[in-house]
């Protein structure tokens, strides 16, 4: 699908669930989504502005505080009647079910966009990141890469779904 198209068809929706793995595109779209009048939540962005320059191995102990403050901005974000982008991995099916069921009691309409990329290309977008870690750029290294790769659940027929090769 076409970047332009693409941004078109998100716009008709109150809310984005971007999924996929770290590297493969999620915060740029979610930059592109912001210059169309979106909320930018970033799972990243919390985790640096409430718990700063983290290292790797606090990752986990960190996530959890953060999904719960992303998961409280967007119920503020769809209260104020403002459209949001959720950029965050949404790895398992369980999160992703948690976010539409959340949705649908809010009545806000949403689409997920599954993000995906070669594991070569995820690699040479993480290292690159690593080069310059910062507010939506957390460290992920070759090994976290590899259990995230190996963890993650892509979405199912029965999820509908965008998806969008990066």
């Amino acid at each position: 699908m076409e970047k332009d198209s693409i941004i078109d068809k998100l716009t008709g929706c109150d809310v984005v669930l971007l999924c996929g793995v770290s590297g493969s595109g999620k915060t740029t779209l979610a930059r592109e989504l912001a210059g169309h009048g979106f909320t930018h939540l970033s799972l990243d962005g919390i985790m640096w502005d409430e718990f700063g320059d983290f290292s790797p191995d606090e990752f986990m102990i960190y996530s959890r505080k953060a999904q719960e403050l992303l998961t409280a901005r967007l119920n503020e974000t769809i209260a104020r009647g403002c459209k949001a982008v959720v950029d965050a991995t949404l790895c398992k099916r369980s999160k992703r079910d948690e976010y539409r069921e959340l949705l649908d009691r809010a009545g806000a309409s949403y689409t997920l966009v599954y993000c995906n990329a070669d594991t070569a290309t995820l690699r040479e977008r993480l290292h690159r990141r690593n080069a310059a870690p910062g507010r939506e750029a957390a460290i992920v290294t070759d090994e976290m890469l590899d259990r995230f790769l190996k963890g993650f659940q892509p979405p199912m027929d029965d999820e509908p779904h965008i998806y969008l090769y990066r």
